[in-house]
């Protein structure tokens, strides 16, 4: 007998921008900063790969000839058309992910940079070392990129191809004994 699994990625990365945000939001319960621009900057980038998964899956259910090489707006583009919604980049949650994946290539494809400024004082020196991302590394923002992730995850999960084509991560087939 085959076995067959269906493997959906996007919920290990899901759950892993999840795993980053409780201890975003533990460490804040605690009154501890200790870290938690480097957790946001985890959440983040997590977040950014789960949208990536999420047009992949829904692509594969939904668009004929789907094509996982195309450029991310294209693709994000066909599965508005499929799922009957709206694409307007100006509208959540597609506004949001447009933000998210602009931070998340700034962060995948970031460039060596060599500043140089007279210090005032050692205050500075957090403006001198700041990154393109570094404002973004707060638990305001990253909640507010993950809830809408999460309501894009609900969009796909709404349309009833993709119910019918199953959601879960799941393997079938087996029915012998499990052996050492």
């Amino acid at each position: 007998m085959a076995h067959e699994a269906n493997i959906y990625p996007h919920h290990d990365l899901f759950n892993l921008a999840y795993y980053h945000l409780q201890t975003i939001e533990r460490k804040q319960k605690e009154k501890t900063s200790e870290s938690i621009a480097l957790d946001c900057m985890s959440c983040l980038l997590a977040l950014g790969l789960t949208v990536e998964a999420l047009i992949n899956f829904a692509g594969e259910a939904l668009v004929p000839d789907w094509e996982e090489r195309e450029k991310y707006h294209v693709k994000l583009k066909k599965i508005c058309g499929q799922l009957g919604y709206e694409f307007d980049e100006t509208q959540e949650p597609l506004k949001t992910l447009k933000e998210l994946k602009g931070l998340r290539d700034k962060m995948a494809h970031a460039k060596p940079a060599k500043r140089e400024k007279e210090l005032a004082s050692l205050a500075e020196i957090d403006e001198l070392l700041e990154t393109d991302w570094d404002p973004y590394l707060t638990p305001k923002y990253v909640n507010r990129i993950y809830d809408q992730v999460d309501r894009f995850e609900k969009l796909i999960y709404e349309n009833q191809a993709i119910q019918e084509s199953g959601i879960l991560t799941i393997a079938v087939g087996w029915t012998g004994e499990i052996k050492p």
